[in-house]
């Protein structure tokens, strides 16, 4: 009896050892997003600068209206 409880130990601590170490080689590369950017241009960083202002400036524009009328 007391072999076999050793035994199934023995299978679970390998068990859990190899499950845990067998897939951290190649994580990096599975997990990369192929459809990310990684050089951004000037232009597409001003779009969103532009389109903040914009908004910023709308919503400054409609507090003022709401206060003066």
């Amino acid at each position: 009896m007391r072999n076999m409880k050793n035994t199934k130990i023995v299978s679970c601590l390998l068990a859990y050892v190899l499950s845990f170490s067998a897939c951290t080689s190649t994580f990096d590369e599975m997990n990369t997003n192929p459809d990310a950017t990684t050089q951004v241009k000037s232009s597409m960083l001003a779009t969103t600068v532009i389109k903040d202002m914009v908004t910023k400036i709308w919503e400054y524009n409609e507090f003022l209206s709401r206060r003066m009328f």
